[in-house]
């Protein structure tokens, strides 16, 4: 993978030894790939932040880390006190921009390698969902389950009817194709922006308010010792919502 001489010198130790780390990950991401070079990214997430991801040899690996954030970045949900963690590792400083972790580039911004859905060719839809039903709430998260099975790992552009989905709903979408399928990337008709270009699917796929109801019917929900709220991540006002569900009610709290 071609690196540019500021990368290269990131990769031989001249930015230290945090950075040196990042950027050895990252050319053998790109090698692992075929990656030919390393991108600008605007935004990053941080996965693996919690020692039930980690464990001793993740959290060992990371204890001397040193290092800033240079792009907008957002956690996973942790799992844990995460300032009490920090400051345990000596990480934390009250007066520093929370969000503490390493992405290599200095002022020229985070970087990553050109591969996957960076590329504009694997961003083009592969399946069209035209769905005959006006959708709402909970129909978003059965329309994901029943498309991540037939998608798997594709990329589906959806043409809805009825009322423009709002983003709650976009978000159980995608949470649920990515839990049936391994779909990472999905297109909505007049509400997401458009494929990067010309397209034409490999299947087409045609569905109503009869499929939907089918999994209502299949998952019912009853006899459930569990229910996990929370991921992907609560929106206000879901937050809300499920308070007024559990208003009154008593719930059991344990820890995992």
């Amino acid at each position: 993978m071609y690196l540019s001489r500021e990368e290269e010198g990131i990769y031989q130790g001249e930015r230290g030894e945090t950075l040196r780390r990042m950027m050895e990950i990252l050319v053998a991401l790109g090698d692992i790939f075929g990656a030919e070079r390393l991108v600008s990214v605007r935004s990053v997430q941080i996965a693996g932040v919690s020692y039930k991801n980690i464990g001793e040899a993740g959290l060992k690996w990371i204890s001397d880390l040193q290092g800033r954030v240079v792009v907008p970045s957002i956690l996973n949900p942790a799992g844990m006190d995460l300032c009490r963690l920090l400051c345990q590792l000596g990480h934390w400083d009250a007066h520093q921009p929370r969000g503490r972790a390493v992405c290599p580039g200095g002022s020229a911004g985070g970087k990553t390698a050109l591969y996957g859905y960076h590329q504009d060719e694997n961003q083009l839809p592969t399946h069209l969902v035209e769905v005959e039903a006006d959708l709402r709430g909970s129909d978003y998260g059965a329309l994901g389950f029943l498309m991540g099975k037939v998608v798997k790992d594709g990329v589906p552009f959806f043409r809805l009817k009825g009322q423009r989905p709002v983003p709650d709903e976009l978000k159980a979408l995608g949470a649920a194709m990515a839990a049936s399928g391994s779909v990472a990337l999905y297109y909505v008709e007049n509400v997401t922006p458009e494929p990067p270009g010309p397209w034409q699917p490999v299947e087409t796929i045609c569905l109503g308010r009869k499929e939907i109801d089918e999994v209502y019917s299949q998952y019912t929900g009853e006899g459930a010792n569990v229910v996990a709220l929370g991921c992907p991540h609560c929106s206000g006002q879901e937050l809300e919502k499920i308070a007024g569900l559990l208003k009154g009610q008593k719930v059991l709290i344990f820890s995992g």
